[in-house]
């Protein structure tokens, strides 16, 4: 049945040149690409919010599925930074933060230089000099729960920094506040 003003739309006449609300949620389902199964949620995504930070324009790099489902981290426009896919950089910093509680945890699993110096995992102090852990990290380790990933990378780093190539630095908290 037509409306003498307008079309109809899902049940109700809407005016010409008025378009109604649910037609463009219906226009909306239609013309958004299935996204795969394996589509990952918001809450999947463990390096979201204030942590990843890209040094090109200086602001934080936000969860961005790319339309194959592919989960990955970008700024956004004008920012030229590439997408990071999301499983290669979150392996990557959960590798590098288990590594750090365990030799933190655990310095006689820690590696040993030829000079007989303890090294805990590749951070070293300005000098190149190993660091020894403080004690407030310490208890982040253990405190923190293992299995929770986004815990896990919070406990061992603040930031983590993304330059123009793509390179990662990591930026973790020590008495006095952050270094890289």
């Amino acid at each position: 049945m037509r409306s003498p003003r307008g079309t109809r739309a899902f049940g109700r006449a809407a005016p010409s040149g008025r378009i109604e609300p649910a037609t463009v949620k219906a226009v909306g389902r239609v013309a958004m690409p299935v996204m795969p199964r394996g589509h990952a949620s918001d809450a999947e995504y463990i390096l979201d919010g204030e942590f990843l930070l890209c040094r090109m324009c200086m602001r934080w790099m936000q969860p961005a599925p790319r339309a194959d489902g592919t989960r990955a981290y970008w700024c956004g426009p004008p920012c030229r930074q590439r997408d990071l896919v999301a499983a290669t950089l979150e392996s990557r910093l959960e590798l590098a933060a288990l590594t750090r509680a365990i030799t933190t945890l655990h310095p006689d699993l820690a590696r040993r230089r030829l000079d007989g110096a303890l090294v805990l995992d590749s951070w070293t102090d300005v000098d190149g000099d190993p660091t020894e852990p403080d004690p407030d990290e310490v208890r982040r380790w253990q405190t923190c729960e293992i299995s929770d990933r986004r815990a896990l990378v919070r406990a061992g780093y603040v930031r983590a920094e993304v330059d123009a190539d793509g390179e990662i630095h990591l930026v973790r908290l020590v008495q006095g506040g952050p270094a890289s």
